[in-house]
């Protein structure tokens, strides 16, 4: 795990409290209630909060001392409106917040992401990453799995593209819904050899999907 200090620290009283007081605002059911039965293992109280709740201020007084797992529409709807983000108990919730993240969701909310979400954990990692993130909030720290902070550090270090203009040329063509057979007639180049492009793209970017490989271009604004 990657575990860094985080410029938030805890009164003793809070850690004793976060320590066992955990808010599940999860929009993939089957995620959220396998981590709840675990952790209620583990002797946490749980309780459960629609994330599309989250935009409204009232729920801050909720989540006082706890500590929030959500994903990326949890994260969207704390700062969705002007009310919310003028909240001074907003940045406190944020710090204590784990994100449940991939990295198509990443990429696509990587401009928008609030600084003080630093406990990012992947839908497919081990539950021990999970009770390590826990730990790593009580403890004022940060902590990003090895799959995130390695896609992290690779987009954060590019001095440029990582595609060349072709490559780029072939996504704005998927990203317009085009099959590997008319990207080849487009631009006059065989099937075969549009879907290594395609292939290529996948594994320079380190994606798995095609639908991530938009929403990345989207974000680097090399397709519209």
């Amino acid at each position: 795990m990657i575990h860094t200090n985080s410029s938030i620290e805890l009164r003793e009283d809070e850690q004793r409290s976060l320590r066992r007081q955990i808010v599940i605002a999860h929009t993939f059911p089957l995620l959220a209630d396998g981590l709840e039965v675990m952790l209620r293992r583990e002797g946490y109280v749980v309780s459960m909060l629609n994330p599309r709740r989250l935009n409204d201020v009232s729920v801050l007084s909720e989540l006082d001392s706890k500590i929030l797992i959500t994903d990326c529409v949890g994260i969207q709807m704390l700062q969705c409106n002007e009310e919310m983000l003028a909240q001074p108990e907003l940045k406190h919730v944020l710090s204590r917040a784990i994100l449940v993240v991939d990295n198509a969701a990443l990429s696509a909310m990587r401009d928008v992401m609030p600084c003080q979400v630093t406990r990012m954990v992947a839908p497919t990692s081990d539950f021990s990453c999970f009770l390590e993130s826990i730990e790593a909030v009580v403890n004022g720290q940060s902590m990003i799995v090895p799959e995130l902070k390695e896609f992290i550090d690779e987009t954060d270090s590019a001095d440029g593209p990582l595609l060349t203009e072709r490559q780029i040329e072939v996504l704005r063509l998927i990203s317009d819904g085009l099959t590997s057979k008319e990207i080849g007639q487009r631009l006059g180049i065989s099937r075969r050899t549009a879907e290594k492009h395609r292939a290529n793209m996948k594994s320079i970017l380190k994606m798995n999907s095609t639908v991530e490989l938009v929403l990345h271009g989207k974000r680097m604004n090399w397709v519209s």
